[in-house]
């Protein structure tokens, strides 16, 4: 998969969130987490307000894992009304958490 913004970073981690699928109060994303020496991979189960790891994810550190989860739940924010966001793109300079 390739970000909207090109190749991978040359610094810092990007995350980009691709709807797989959903309904009314869930919805599933596969998440491409990108720093500059590879791409890892992981899916994001979003339920109400909770969201957690469906299943493992590869090639990720754990600090980006949980920083992961914590954009995932911006996107659980969303007006009930409101459509999920068919993909959502999210750039992390270097040490923020």
């Amino acid at each position: 998969m390739t970000a909207l913004s090109g190749t991978n970073p040359a610094r810092g981690v990007r995350y980009v969130f691709t709807l797989a699928s959903h309904d009314e109060h869930h919805a599933l994303y596969d998440v491409a987490v990108s720093v500059a020496e590879h791409t890892g991979a992981a899916r994001v189960r979003i339920a109400g307000g909770a969201c957690a790891l469906d299943g493992e994810a590869h090639a990720i550190e754990a600090a980006h894992v949980a920083q992961m989860l914590a954009l995932a739940k911006t996107i659980a924010r969303r007006d009930d009304a409101a459509p999920w966001p068919r993909r959502v793109e999210r750039w992390r300079s270097p040490g923020v958490r």
